[in-house]
């Protein structure tokens, strides 16, 4: 199939509350996937404790892809949760793509948990939310968005041949080949781009209505991905060419559970019990007993996305509108730096 070089995206953004122009540009996915891609890093008690990926989001004010619009960083509502603990976080620190002569820009953002919320989230309970961001994060940047009449919706998968077995690109952060301080200190993103298919659309009909679910690709994900950018090929009517789509976001895998087998590792003159060891203390002469178990965590090597087609028409959402407030109202406490400021967290 030949592929399409050419993808409409929206640039330009702000100049007030969150506004900017924009301008159409043609960029090429992956070559450019860095520039709609963001590093999330999420903090509690000046410790890091999510490392997540996000994407750049311009929220147009009106119908018109070129006119003004809002910047948004888009991700995985449970990336503001502590993954161990599930507490909310603090707050997040999001690194922006810069051109390569520039410096790095890491956004603090502040997270304000209680309704009314400085985020959008998910009315349908997707595990999704919308970060609105000061308008001077697009200073400088070099970053891209993609339109909303890319974004694959219910109502839009006949006409643009979105179907099972399309080719699709996950464009997420993969802490494992971030090192330190080289990649947290370059003024361009790095994002990791895995390669393979779409296995199941999440919208279904049923009786009238469009049931969603999470759509499903034939990605390995881990650590980091969540939140990541995922986009569709899908071919013309001709199927000569292909056209990128917005997809969705990485929300992480379902860990095979029947594939757990029970077996017990002989521990010979350690115990009469296979699966135990006795310890016995030399002053005491008491016997402690304990059990070792070992779990592989079974990754089906198949992702699930969240769709993402509630971005249609965020622009009238009273949440993202009061997020929006909320954010312009305390834009003193979104700062910028150039470097991580809990550094030695940034090993990690």
């Amino acid at each position: 199939m030949k592929t399409k070089k050419a993808l409409r995206l929206l640039s330009v953004c702000f100049c007030c509350a969150g506004l900017s122009f924009g301008q159409s540009i043609y960029e090429t996915f992956p070559d450019q996937g860095k520039q709609a891609s963001v590093l999330l890093l999420g903090y509690r008690s000046n410790d890091f404790k999510i490392f997540g990926s996000a994407s750049i989001f311009f929220v147009p004010v009106s119908t018109n892809n070129a006119g003004p619009a809002f910047v948004c960083a888009v991700t995985a509502l449970h990336n503001l949760k502590d993954k161990e603990t599930g507490d909310p976080l603090d707050g997040l620190y999001l690194k922006i793509n810069m051109r390569p002569d520039a410096k790095p820009r890491y956004v603090k953002v502040p997270l304000k948990h209680a309704p009314p919320r400085n985020y959008w989230i998910s009315p349908s309970g997707l595990d999704l939310a919308v970060i609105p961001l000061p308008p001077e994060v697009r200073d400088g940047a070099d970053v891209i968005t993609m339109k909303e009449d890319s974004i694959v919706t219910p109502t839009n998968i006949t006409t643009a041949n979105v179907v099972p077995g399309l080719i699709v690109q996950m464009l997420c952060m993969q802490p494992a080949y971030w090192s330190y301080p080289a990649d947290y200190t370059d003024p361009q993103n790095t994002p990791t781009i895995r390669m393979g298919h779409l296995s199941r659309l999440g919208f279904q009909s049923v009786s009238n209505t469009t049931a969603i679910r999470h759509h499903v690709i034939d990605i390995h994900s881990s650590p980091g991905n969540s939140g990541a950018t995922v986009v569709v090929w899908t071919p013309d009517k001709d199927g000569h060419i292909s056209n990128p789509m917005f997809l969705g976001i990485v929300h992480g895998f379902v860990e095979e559970g029947d594939s757990y087998k029970q077996y017990q590792i002989p521990l010979p003159q350690a115990s009469t019990q296979t699966n135990t060891i006795s310890l016995v203390s030399a002053e005491s002469a008491t016997t402690n007993r304990f059990v070792l178990a070992f779990k592989t965590i079974a990754n089906p090597n198949l992702t699930d996305v969240i769709p993402v087609h509630e971005l249609l028409g965020l622009r009238d959402s009273q949440e993202f509108l009061s997020a929006l407030a909320i954010m312009s109202q305390n834009k003193p406490r979104y700062s910028f730096s150039t470097t991580l400021p809990i550094a030695d967290n940034g090993k990690k």
